[in-house]
Order: C-alpha cells, then sequence, then structure tokens
C-alpha cells in the first residue's frame, strides 16, 4: 500500500507442501517463515512493481492441541503470545482426574520433537505457566491412575448383589 491509504484484507491459504498463491507472485514458498519475514519478502518483491511498499501479514489459524486423559480439543491461539495457562484455561483446566505434576509439550517435527515438560503442581512450577505456546504445539496432560475407584466401579454389582444375598439370607435365619 502506499500513500497511507488502507487496501482491503486478503485471506490467502497456505497448503500443505508450504506454498501460497499470491497474486502478483505466483505460487510462493512461505512455509518456515516468521510473519516479519513475510512481510519483508513481500515488501522486496512489491518494491519492483510499486514505490515504497509495505505489508502486513497476519496468520489466523494459529492452534494447539490439548490432550488430556481420554479427551482431546483444538484451542485456536491469540494473534498475540499465547501463555500454557491460557491455552489450558481454554481446554477447561485441569481437573482432579489430571496430573497438574506431568505435563509435556511436544514441538516440532513429531518425528523427533522437543519435549518440553512441565510441572503446574507447586509454586515453582508455576513459573513454566507463561511458557509461550507455538503453532501445532501438542499438549499432553496425563491422566491419574484411580486404580481404588476404578476397581470399586467394577465391582460395585457384584458387591451389592453379594451384599443383599447376605442379608437375606441373615433376615431368614434370624426369623
Amino acid at each position: 500500500q502506499s500513500g497511507g491509504a488502507r487496501v482491503g484484507l486478503v485471506n490467502y491459504l497456505v497448503e500443505q507442501d508450504g506454498y501460497a498463491e499470491l497474486p502478483l507472485f505466483g505460487r510462493t514458498y512461505v512455509l518456515g517463515f516468521t510473519e516479519n519475514q513475510l512481510e519483508d519478502l513481500i515488501e522486496q518483491k512489491c518494491g519492483a512493481i510499486f514505490n515504497e511498499p509495505y505489508a502486513v501479514l497476519q496468520v489466523t489459524n494459529r492452534r494447539a492441541f490439548v490432550f488430556k486423559g481420554s479427551s482431546a480439543s483444538v484451542i485456536s491461539l491469540n494473534p498475540g503470545p499465547t501463555s500454557l495457562m491460557e491455552v489450558i484455561a481454554n481446554s477447561g483446566g485441569i481437573g482432579n482426574d489430571l496430573k497438574a505434576f506431568n505435563i509435556k509439550i511436544l514441538r516440532g517435527d513429531l518425528k523427533n520433537p522437543e519435549i518440553i515438560e512441565v510441572d503446574l503442581s507447586t509454586m515453582e512450577g508455576l513459573k513454566n505457566a507463561d511458557l509461550i505456546i507455538q503453532t501445532n504445539d501438542i499438549i499432553y496432560i496425563e491422566q491419574r491412575l484411580r486404580v481404588i475407584s476404578a476397581g470399586l466401579r467394577e465391582f460395585a454389582p457384584d458387591l451389592s448383589l453379594v451384599s443383599t444375598v447376605t442379608t437375606v439370607v441373615l433376615l431368614v435365619k434370624n426369623l
């Protein structure tokens, strides 16, 4: 744009192969560039056509994935930095059945990801709550194993039947 006039916003899709179809320049490889780097690239390419071009770029589909026990959610990230605590809060928080002390963030190539371990169960660990989440980060919060309560839930009908039969036998015997 030039002369301070604001031109309408246009959305461009970055395809799976990392290319975006830009009207003046055709298919352009954009994967891996930061927003500032892409603005500079577009300004440089437009410099041959326009006087003092100025580009403003904003990524609109930033997201992170949160896996909590047996549930999963996709969380849209803010245009600016989004902290781990914001993403967890947007996903519904950390319930009693989840391990706040065992949170893993998987970042980068899933064949060889960077794994960041976070403990939000202590005041010391809460210092990591402001960790900035990046696009396509996977946040995994492990579920607590509740062996006794799960076992009781599993055997409650059987225990109820045994208790009922025992009560009936004792009542009949005492009459």
